[in-house]
């Protein structure tokens, strides 16, 4: 497992020493990533906090979106019953869901919007 933080230009430890992050950080097996002015997420079309992206062992994309049920929350989600199931080797009914969060790039680029994937701005 991968965890990828994102990290603005300038703001260094004040944006990634987090609880969240240790947190992350802490699970079994997971690989810390900072993600400096958010390479990664574009490279992966994402845009938003909290987005989430499972690959099978073969590396294709089994799931991308979000596992909350709105921004901030906690609770039941459908894209938390889908990484659930994949992570249980099963297959889910979904492969993507909405992502609720913060707009890792600026809400009025391109990478805003339903359908938009990342781009540079």
């Amino acid at each position: 497992m991968r965890v990828v933080v994102f990290e603005p230009t300038g703001l260094g430890d004040q944006w990634t020493k987090t609880g969240l992050v240790d947190l992350a950080g802490a699970l079994p097996g997971a690989q810390m990533l900072m993600d400096r002015d958010g390479a990664e997420a574009r490279r992966f079309g994402v845009c938003t906090s909290g987005h989430v992206l499972v690959f099978d062992k073969k590396g294709r994309r089994a799931f991308s979106g979000g596992v909350t049920p709105s921004r901030g929350h906690e609770g039941p989600c459908d894209g938390f019953e889908a990484v659930s199931q994949l992570v249980r080797g099963l297959l889910p009914e979904i492969a993507q869901a909405p992502t609720y969060g913060c707009a890792i790039f600026d809400p009025n680029s391109p990478c805003t919007g339903k359908d938009a994937s990342c781009r540079p701005h």
